[in-house]
């Protein structure tokens, strides 16, 4: 009996020399015809995540409006708060298009520009009239239905209009 214990384990593998592992495969493409492809590829969805993003800061405007047209629907019976949105499509308009083109628009014009800028937009026809009496008139005669229609209308020409850049 020797002096030291044998060591812990399988007596029966004791002599067995493990082999190494093979050497780690590369991921990157051996060929120069599949590293261009591949590059060509990162460089394309590189592309898309930038203008992505871009499309994200051009429509900063946008969510800002809808945020505060948002808190006017919750409080739709508050005159003050109605008598916002004139200048809020105006600003809206201000951001998304030329500021010559905008700026000169009053009335009707300013209506039908509204209308020719954004799909279903009906200011022109519908709501004819109701921008100018916000902004200039001391009251204005709308129902709560008439009000919450109102700025439903409003929140659509936000969303969906179309910039000269067509985002």
């Amino acid at each position: 009996m020797s002096l030291f214990p044998k060591p812990w384990g399988n007596y029966l593998i004791d002599g067995i020399v493990e082999t190494t592992p093979p050497d780690m495969v590369s991921l990157w493409p051996q060929t120069i015809g599949w590293q261009l492809v591949f590059i060509a590829i990162i460089g394309l969805i590189g592309k898309k995540v930038y203008d992505q993003y871009m499309q994200y800061k051009r429509n900063a405007y946008r969510r800002d409006a809808i945020k505060l047209l948002n808190q006017l629907t919750e409080n739709a019976d508050n005159d003050h708060l109605l008598k916002k949105l004139p200048a809020l499509l105006r600003t809206t308009a201000l951001y998304a298009f030329d500021r010559q083109q905008v700026s000169n628009l009053t009335a009707s014009k300013w209506e039908h520009w509204l209308d020719k800028q954004c799909p279903e937009s009906q200011f022109s026809t519908e709501y004819r009239g109701i921008l100018q009496q916000l902004a200039f008139a001391p009251g204005i005669e709308m129902n709560a239905s008439q009000r919450r229609q109102f700025i439903a209308h409003t929140l659509h020409w936000v969303t969906h209009h179309r910039r000269e850049d067509n985002a």
